[in-house]
């Protein structure tokens, strides 16, 4: 049986090129179809990963609200990760805002919110959506991690305006837009404290004007939220948000 299929082979040459090659064509087909087939689950498993990982807690009329609220979650299975995060004014005294064309102009704008900051707390700023979505880039130094104490990030044009780097210190103090006649309670909530620069980013966000300098992208710091820390007097327990990651557990 062997000697005449190798004989057929050898006589009907045209005929098996033919089929060889029909055959060929059919499994590079099968095979392209496959990866094609592997390409879309991979995609399509992203896609869900994405979209029902998680979630965003907000208070209506853009109220606070405190961390203790949300404790019990920490036990709940599905759950990999509760960040939370607390919006602020700042303002410093070692170093100069950046400038920009205001659409918003105020008058009579109380000193305290002259010349200000925007600050982002939060325990991960890796997870952050500015800097997922490719907003926002680390160009020097590295993320806001969970065991960072006075550890900020700051804009690239921040710092070429103040002539900053990595490890350099800023000295800021939040300015608490809700007590502008309180000046007992400024004095005592509002102590400065220094803070580390442990990276550098670049990228333009999306800016709301409200005739602020704490409106501009290149105003804005990232800091560490330290809700446990419990040798920090000054900490503040109130959350503007709060963003739970839940585990990936796929279709």
């Amino acid at each position: 049986m062997i000697q005449n299929a190798i004989l057929y082979v050898l006589r009907k040459k045209k005929r098996t090129c033919i089929l060889f090659i029909i055959l060929t064509t059919v499994l590079s087909f099968l095979y392209s179809s496959l990866n094609i087939m592997k390409l879309s689950n991979n995609l399509e498993n992203n896609l869900y990963k994405i979209s029902n990982t998680s979630i965003s807690i907000t208070q209506k009329d853009n109220q606070n609200f405190e961390i203790n609220q949300f404790k019990e979650m920490e036990n709940i299975q599905e759950i990999k990760e509760i960040i939370p995060q607390y919006d602020c004014l700042a303002k410093a005294t070692n170093v100069e805002v950046v400038d920009g064309i205001q659409k918003v102009e105020r008058e009579n704008l109380p000193e305290i919110l002259k010349n200000t900051f925007s600050i982002e707390s939060t325990n991960s700023t890796k997870n952050n959506v500015l800097f997922n979505s490719g907003i926002f880039t680390i160009i020097d130094g590295r993320h806001i991690e969970k065991n960072d104490r006075e550890k900020i990030l700051i804009h690239e044009e921040l710092a070429k305006k103040n002539n900053l780097k990595l490890n350099d210190k800023i000295i800021l103090k939040e300015a608490n837009a809700n007590n502008l006649n309180e000046e007992k309670n400024e004095k005592e909530k509002n102590k400065e404290k220094e803070y580390e620069i442990v990276g550098i980013y670049e990228g333009k966000g999306q800016e709301k004007y409200t005739g602020l300098t704490s409106d501009y992208t290149e105003n804005q710091i990232f800091a560490l939220y330290a809700y446990d820390d419990k040798e920090d007097e000054n900490k503040n327990d109130t959350l503007n948000s709060i963003n739970v990651y839940m585990k990936n557990i796929g279709k």
